[in-house]
């Protein structure tokens, strides 16, 4: 079961599956009574925010971005851990979070405007120490605002690898000094395995496995763009074998 849900959500489903004699795991999720394996959303949030906090010195103002709080709870998740460990830290200031909205049709378009408005309220060269994108279309938006505005003094950090936003990094066309990634093909790979576990009758605990972040720098980019497409061929191909 998955995608991105919390328990709660799904639990209904999982004792619906039970009664019939349906075992269940969990994708990126947790499932009750379920084994489940998931990205690390708290160890992607402090990775991201040391190395924010050690590049930055532990000094500046930042801000936040991503889909509206409530849409996809590890984006909460991980904002709010940010501002945590920055709470600790007095030279830190952390800016209200800016909301982009729910999963809209031109998400860069929307990063686009939440920057420039960002850039408008902070109009003096280092008065912004980061700019945090917990989405990728949003951090594609943020590098076109500041690419707008002649602005080179926000650098950015960035949440989920795709093929649109690893292009324009590797061409250097977004001013990105980090980003991080979930482990799709692990995680994938892991649950597959407790799931035949399963369907042979094994014993199998209701332990939440967390596999460890993917972590990113720009010098990667070209390397992670083609580790990826290689991902995308592998997949379209394994479909195709049963009518995907």
């Amino acid at each position: 079961m998955g995608i991105y849900s919390q328990e709660s959500e799904t639990a209904y489903i999982a004792d619906e599956a039970h009664k019939r004699g349906i075992k269940t795991v969990g994708f990126t999720i947790p499932v009750k009574n379920s084994p489940a394996v998931m990205d690390d959303v708290w160890g992607t949030a402090t990775t991201l925010g040391y190395f924010v906090q050690n590049y930055t010195g532990r000094q500046g103002t930042f801000a936040q971005t991503a889909e509206q709080r409530g849409y996809f709870t590890p984006f909460d998740m991980e904002v709010d851990m940010f501002e945590l460990m920055c709470r600790y830290e007095p030279r830190m200031k952390v800016l209200p979070f800016i909301d982009g909205g729910q999963g809209t049709t031109d998400e860069i378009s929307v990063g686009r405007k939440n920057m420039l408005s960002l850039l408008q309220a902070h109009p003096e060269p280092g008065s912004l120490a980061a700019f945090i994108s917990w989405w990728w279309p949003f951090t594609l938006g943020a590098a076109q605002a500041l690419k707008q505005m002649n602005r080179d003094d926000v650098p950015l950090f960035n949440h989920y690898l795709s093929t649109q936003f690893l292009e324009a990094w590797a061409a250097k066309q977004v001013p990105v000094v980090f980003s991080c990634d979930s482990p799709f093909p692990e995680i994938g790979r892991k649950t597959g395995e407790l799931a035949v576990k399963l369907a042979r009758g094994e014993d199998v605990p209701n332990i939440v496995y967390r596999i460890p972040v993917i972590t990113k720098t720009p010098d990667q980019a070209s390397e992670a763009l083609a580790e990826l497409k290689s991902w995308d061929e592998q997949a379209i191909a394994l479909l195709k074998q049963y009518g995907g």
